[in-house]
């Protein structure tokens, strides 16, 4: 054993000592339901990876847009709530427990993430227990037998790999699912100890990316700039994940655009996100240029809290009606377009007029039900809160940044 190896057994050891306990315990790793442990005990925590582009304080940068902007907060906010759900406060939730964060490109550069959210998780809520280590800086890279070293194996996948092989976890993909797809492809054996994942991409076939709360005029404006990021900066990895056999025992519960588009957390929440806690005041003050430039360019008073809506699921699945679905990518490319711009009309939004910032969505995901739909067993997708009390228990949530 060389001494890098003998380092990172070391590091593992007491996530290995959590595997045993929990292991005892009789969870239920695939963090559907609410578990059953001894009478008057808490059911032991589901054991979680994460995959994020957590890019809260940072700004987008040419060559990939035209002008810089504020990048996007809620990966943040997810990746706090995650780490305080360890033992809930609140009846009727289950623990949750990280056993590693990788961090992808995504909303901004791989490596300037990193550093965010080492601050976050490390120094401001002192969790140096929690690897976060670097995973796809770029989309899935093609195979190459003449290479050295495979492109995919980056130390935020190693990480989960290690992770894997001492156990079952479910997987957050808050970005791109190259993370997953690359494990997958270096890790098979070790990919297929994932019982659930959870991600937020793709919409209901034929369905355009709209604000329903947004009002006429400007709804109208705005539906030429949105589509789902997440599925577009790697459409080959969300194809090779949701058709992987190493995952198909596993569980998926989708986030799609008509739910999580439908809900805000309000500037008056974000102003009182995570209270005193020290990771609810860097939040907070990481995410004021971003609600500036949300409010300006969408009208829209607070933050669409995309990926959070996951967190609380596997906590609390029972406030959620979910529906099995099959799964399909169009392809938006046009070979008669003369410009090579993706103008099928097959697509939602797309055609000859479409606005320009359009062009960068290549192909979308469709999540419903149908003949040309793909059957893969275990897909869900969220479609709504079951109730309004539901929906404010989440929000109240998020906010405290606690359950």
């Amino acid at each position: 054993m060389t001494q890098h190896h003998h380092a990172r057994w070391v590091h593992l050891l007491p996530a290995l000592l959590a595997v045993l306990f929990v292991a005892a315990c009789g969870s239920d790793s695939s963090g559907v339901g609410t578990g059953s442990g001894a009478p008057g005990q808490q059911p032991a925590p589901t054991r979680v990876l994460i995959s994020a582009d957590m890019a809260a304080g940072l700004f987008t940068l040419p060559p990939n847009y035209a002008l810089p902007f504020p990048s996007d907060v809620d990966d943040g906010i997810a990746i706090a709530l995650a780490l305080n759900a360890l033992t809930p406060e609140q009846a009727g939730f289950r623990g949750l427990e990280v056993a590693g964060i990788s961090v992808t490109f995504g909303n901004n550069e791989r490596d300037a993430q990193l550093a965010q959210t080492r601050e976050l998780v490390h120094e401001m809520m002192g969790r140096t227990d929690i690897p976060v280590e670097g995973g796809a800086a770029g989309p899935l890279p093609p195979a190459d037998p003449d290479a050295e070293r495979d492109p995919c194996i980056t130390p935020g996948v190693e990480m989960m790999a290690d992770q894997l092989a001492l156990g079952p976890a479910a997987l957050f993909a808050f970005g791109p699912l190259t993370d997953l797809a690359c494990l997958v492809l270096a890790f098979p054996e070790r990919a297929a100890n994932i019982t659930h994942v959870l991600a937020q991409i793709g919409a209901r076939p034929g369905e355009e990316y709209t604000l329903p709360n947004v009002q006429q005029p400007i709804r109208e404006a705005v539906d030429c700039c949105l589509w789902s990021v997440n599925v577009s900066l790697d459409v080959p990895a969300v194809e090779l994940a949701l058709s992987a056999p190493e995952l198909s025992q596993a569980r998926w519960t989708i986030a799609p655009w008509h739910f999580v588009a439908a809900t805000l957390l309000s500037t008056n929440r974000m102003a009182q996100l995570g209270g005193s806690r020290p990771e609810g005041e860097w939040l907070r003050r990481n995410s004021i240029a971003f609600q500036t430039f949300w409010l300006a360019a969408f009208n829209e008073a607070g933050i669409h809290p995309w990926d959070v809506t996951l967190v609380q699921y596997l906590m609390r699945p029972q406030d959620f009606a979910t529906q099995e679905v099959g799964w399909r990518i169009v392809d938006c490319r046009n070979p008669d377009d003369p410009l090579g711009r993706p103008t099928n009309t097959d697509c939602a939004g797309h055609g000859p007029t479409q606005f320009p910032l359009r062009d960068a969505e290549p192909a979308q995901l469709w999540l419903g039900n149908g003949d040309d739909q793909a059957i893969r067993p275990g897909l869900f997708i969220i479609d709504d809160f079951v109730s309004e009390e539901a929906r404010t228990r989440f929000l109240d949530t998020a906010t405290a940044l606690a359950p």
